[in-house]
């Protein structure tokens, strides 16, 4: 399992093999950013986690060789940041890219560039949201039977204010791509949540398909659990746990980590 931990902007730990080249570039003079690049070589997992007590901003630019297979998992835990990632995808690569939140703001920028034929990302992003939280998501279908799979989905509380907004563009030019996306939020509060889904299309012969809902749990579902001698709080827990949990594609320990995570908040 490869690894990189970080505190902040900055690299704490690194655990690569072969699989994957990293290289970090200066800050920039104007905007003061970190600039990491990652290119995976090989089929190979990866594991980004973050903390920190102090505000920050970083980019993270990871390119994928063709016909190579990356399994990512990216944690977030602590203040306040704004994030920038680029995923470029050459030919028949895949991209396999779980994310589960527990910032105090956030403000995320994601550009996936489907550059060759046969790319393709599934995405499954989870965050429980308490502040503000924006996420941007921009997919970019470049090639030839290319394919996207985006799935955004949070719970919000305290004074949390949550936001999707998903955007794929396939071109005229390019044929047999297929973007779906799907954004759900259970908001426990009174404040306003958004999601807005955007499809581009300039071309007849692609799939496009995007779903988006925000709500609470269905008192149905409440009472089913409560019904079977099930607490109320213990209801709600389990089903925050299976909404968090259910479409995330990560191992045993991840999953762990991320009930650990809704523990803090649902017992």
């Amino acid at each position: 399992m490869n690894k990189l931990v970080f505190d902040g902007d900055i690299i704490k730990k690194k655990i690569l093999d072969d699989s994957i080249s990293l290289d970090i570039k200066d800050k920039n003079e104007i905007f003061n950013v970190n600039n990491i690049i990652i290119k995976v070589l090989k089929d190979t997992h990866l594991e980004l986690e973050y903390k920190s007590k102090e505000e920050y901003k970083i980019n993270i630019n990871i390119y994928l060789n063709s016909n190579v297979t990356l399994n990512l998992f990216d944690k977030k835990e602590g203040s306040k940041s704004k994030i920038q990632y680029k995923y470029d995808l050459l030919d028949n690569s895949k991209l396999i890219l779980n994310k589960f939140y527990d910032c105090e703001a956030l403000k995320e920028q994601n550009i996936i560039n489907l550059n060759g034929i046969n790319a393709s990302v599934d995405y499954y992003h989870k965050t429980i949201s308490k502040n503000k939280e924006d996420y941007n998501v921009m997919v970019y279908h470049n090639a030839d039977y290319t394919e996207s799979n985006i799935n955004n989905e949070g719970v919000n509380i305290e004074n949390g204010e949550l936001r999707f907004n998903v955007t794929s563009a396939i071109l005229d030019n390019v044929v047999g791509c297929k973007a779906n996306q799907v954004g759900r939020i259970i908001n426990l509060t009174d404040n306003q949540c958004s999601i807005n889904p955007n499809l581009l299309i300039e071309n007849n012969e692609v799939e496009a398909n995007h779903s988006a809902a925000i709500g609470k749990f269905s008192d149905e579902e409440i009472f089913y659990l409560m019904s079977r001698g099930i607490d109320y709080n213990t209801a709600i827990s389990l089903l925050i746990k299976g909404f968090l949990i259910g479409s995330l594609t990560t191992d045993e320990k991840n999953i762990k980590y991320i009930q650990k995570i809704i523990d803090k908040y649902w017992r």
